[in-house]
């Protein structure tokens, strides 16, 4: 990836020593903004604190919650919210 490519992906500005009052340093404002921006924007596994997955659904059945209007079977931890089918 170029530089600054997670930052603006995450929402961020990045320094542009052209035009912006930082002229020395800009390419290292960028990276670490960049690097937190990674952080940001990864998908953490679930023994990590995440859910291991980028979709609200799929986070929630990797917790076991389903959400859907067919049972999703019997398993011990899982809880199935029924849509009206």
């Amino acid at each position: 990836m170029a530089l600054g490519d997670n930052a603006l992906a995450a929402g961020w500005t990045i320094v542009n020593p052209n035009l912006d009052l930082v002229k020395d340093g800009a390419d290292e404002i960028t990276e670490t903004r960049d690097n937190a921006a990674e952080v940001k924007l990864e998908t953490r596994p679930i023994s990590r604190g995440g859910t291991g997955a980028t979709t609200a659904t799929q986070a929630l059945k990797n917790l076991g919650i389903y959400v859907q209007a067919a049972d999703p079977g019997h398993a011990n931890g899982r809880i199935w919210i029924k849509l009206p089918g």
